[in-house]
């Protein structure tokens, strides 16, 4: 499991990066993944050009940082979700939590769920239905120009990881939804 640290590590000031980089980043070769220092706003070369009402906003505060200020490339991404789903990240006990919803009401106000029960693992993963009644899990994100996500069958038969240039209408929730059924779907 590469997410373990020796008992005998030498001790030393683990930063949130730090762990990042030796738990996942270095482990599962995500050779195009990073996480820029919290007051760094560029991107690394090549990478999409995104604006907002004609403004280019490619590079903005990185205000949310540790909470979705990650830089990476589709492939690193897939990489990544494979490894999770895989059981390759944490121990059996914190694994199963990556897949278990509780049983509970959706919260008051969750446009997510588009139900009435809860539709986030205890692991954070979204679960959504397809038309074929199949589920699927996955994580979304979005910054002022930028909707990403990626989702997958249990089985990881099918994967897709996406980003969009929102519609500006503020909720691209059913874009998003339309987007991974006609991915994942069989």
């Amino acid at each position: 499991m590469c997410c373990t640290r020796s008992p005998r590590a030498s001790y030393r000031a683990w930063t949130f990066t730090s762990e990042l980089e030796h738990r996942i980043i270095q482990p599962l070769r995500l050779r195009h993944s990073s996480l820029p220092a919290a007051d760094d706003p560029t991107i690394p070369s090549p990478h999409a050009e995104v604006y907002v009402d004609g403004q280019d906003v490619t590079e903005q505060s990185p205000y949310p940082w540790a909470e979705g200020g990650m830089i990476s490339t589709a492939a690193d991404l897939d990489r990544f979700l494979t490894a999770l789903f895989r059981g390759r990240l944490l121990p059996p006990a914190q694994q199963k939590l990556v897949f278990e919803v509780p049983k509970v009401q959706s919260a008051a106000g969750n446009t997510n769920c588009g139900g009435q029960r809860a539709c986030y693992s205890v692991g954070g993963l979204l679960r959504h239905q397809l038309p074929d009644g199949e589920y699927v899990w996955g994580k979304t994100g979005s910054r002022p120009g930028w909707d990403n996500g990626i989702f997958a069958t249990r089985d990881l038969r099918h994967r897709v990881v996406y980003s969009l240039n929102p519609t500006g209408t503020g909720n691209d929730l059913p874009y998003i939804k339309a987007l991974v059924n006609a991915a994942l779907a069989d």
